[in-house]
């Protein structure tokens, strides 16, 4: 599935509503989260000359994909 698709269905999926918390368990990220960065990992891996790829590049791609999708990136405190 190219990266283009896989960012279109991440948008699609922003209407889902997110699962539901379980008390005592890490909260899920959502499956359009997932998706947007996926696609966002995808793209940095086809675009990026592998002797350039660097985690901070690829993490910073995922940011850039999740972001474009609405969502929004907070660090861990």
């Amino acid at each position: 599935m190219s990266a283009n698709r896989r960012l279109d269905r991440a948008r699609r999926l922003l209407d889902t509503p997110p699962p539901v918390a379980v008390p005592g368990q890490l909260p899920l990220i959502p499956d359009a989260a997932v998706a947007a960065m996926a696609a966002g990992l995808e793209d940095y891996r086809l675009t990026t000359p592998d002797h350039q790829q660097t985690p901070h590049g690829a993490a910073e791609r995922a940011a850039e994909y999740l972001a474009s999708s609405g969502w929004t990136v907070t660090p861990a405190t």
